[in-house]
């Protein structure tokens, strides 16, 4: 899916595959071509940066994908105009996913990793590349990922009301 903004103050969602219209996913009312002043999609977020008639900080707003509910909102610097995942850093997704407290371990980890803090989960597994390589259904046993090379990964836990993203470095 291709994400972008019209008219500054809507996130559309347009198919790859170019088969159908455009559909508007988030609109804010705020002052046009400010809103998503700074904008992009990075996991299931999105990220944007009013620039407040660069008279003013910044108001950095995150928005849930799938929900398109705000979850995170603050003040930065005048005239943010962008946004970019760097995968060796998880604190934003943390911020975001305080509603459970998830531990996976050991870690690192060579064949088996618990999760504690949950009962059951839909967990996907990301590569240092952001490329999805596995996903798995958590019902409170060990999982096994012993098939995973040795490098670090990223576990992005669901549940029905909450995600987390987890670092997990195999072995």
């Amino acid at each position: 899916i291709i994400y972008f903004v019209g008219g500054g103050n809507t996130v559309y969602a347009l198919p790859t595959s170019l088969d159908s219209e455009p559909i508007a996913l988030l609109s804010e009312t705020e002052v046009p071509y400010s809103t998503f002043y700074g904008f992009n999609v990075i996991l299931d977020y999105i990220f944007s940066g009013n620039a407040s008639s660069f008279a003013a900080p910044s108001v950095v707003t995150v928005y849930d994908l799938a929900t398109q509910n705000q979850v995170l909102q603050f003040n930065t610097t005048m005239g943010v105009n962008g946004f970019y995942a760097n995968l060796g850093n998880m604190e934003v997704n943390e911020m975001i996913s305080t509603k459970i407290e998830v531990k996976t371990y050991p870690n690192p980890v060579v064949d088996y990793v618990n999760i504690s803090g949950l009962d059951a989960a839909n967990i996907s597994v990301f590569n240092m590349n952001g490329e999805e390589v596995k996903k798995m259904k958590f019902n409170g046993e060990a999982l096994n990922v012993s098939e995973l090379e040795a490098g670090l990964y990223f576990f992005v836990i669901e549940t029905e009301n909450s995600k987390v993203t987890k670092k997990v470095l195999v072995k």
